[in-house]
């Protein structure tokens, strides 16, 4: 599946049918939601500023991430990479890069200062991922579930 980047396009999922369409990739990575909860649940996450990006590779959605533009005090405006999925066989592909650069160029589009993503301490090789593509690890996260 060594697809040229030149190849690939990434459009945001507004349709049900579009959304429906990253379901296998999105399921990579979040296994507890049906079809159908999460169509429900990306279409009420995008009545509050959630986007979906998706990546074709031909026909084929190859990569996924869910993301939105959000500010804070600390942060100022930036981008906030919620999901960032590629299709395991799409892996090493150059996939990921291409939809990291179309996150950076549209974070700057909007004015964003920053990209900001949370990553599983066991996700090795994301983080090498996320190194290679001119992250740094800036904080800790912390959370207590209720």
């Amino acid at each position: 599946m060594n697809k040229p980047m030149q190849d690939y396009v990434i459009k945001l999922a507004k349709t049900t049918s579009e959304i429906k369409g990253t379901f296998d990739v999105i399921r990579q990575l979040r296994t507890d939601y049906s079809l159908e909860s999460y169509v429900n649940y990306v279409k009420s996450l995008q009545e509050t500023g959630f986007y979906l990006a998706y990546l074709l590779s031909g026909d084929k959605v190859i990569c996924v991430s869910g993301f939105r533009i959000d500010e804070s005090l600390s942060r100022r405006k930036y981008l906030y990479i919620d999901d960032l999925v590629t299709l395991n066989n799409a892996r090493s592909t150059g996939a990921g890069k291409h939809m990291i650069d179309w996150l950076k160029r549209y974070a700057n589009e909007y004015s964003c200062n920053s990209i900001h993503l949370d990553s599983g301490v066991q996700r090795h090789l994301a983080h090498r991922f996320y190194f290679k593509n001119s992250f740094d690890i800036s904080s800790h996260h912390f959370k207590h579930d209720f």
